[in-house]
């Protein structure tokens, strides 16, 4: 599930239900949730679409290979904006 605050300017994707045990900084504005066995369970991304760029992307896959599903869902949103 894909969600935005305007206020915040943040996007968030939501990959599995879970409780956050730490948050992973990847940069000024992306961000990964995980849970307590390290495992992936969200993504926020600061000033999206803008903060997606291919650096960007290609850092946080280099961290989190599982994650490339979630990109594939942003990229989506950010075409088809509601």
């Amino acid at each position: 599930m894909v969600t935005y605050d305007p206020d915040a300017d943040a996007t968030y994707v939501k990959l599995t239900d879970g409780e956050v045990a730490s948050t992973d900084m990847l940069g000024d504005f992306v961000s990964v949730d995980v849970n307590a066995a390290g495992e992936p369970i969200g993504i926020e991304l600061l000033k999206a679409p803008g903060a997606v760029t291919a650096g960007g992307e290609a850092a946080v896959l280099g961290c989190y290979p599982s994650l490339q599903s979630a990109f594939e869902t942003l990229r989506r949103a950010i075409a088809q904006p509601v």
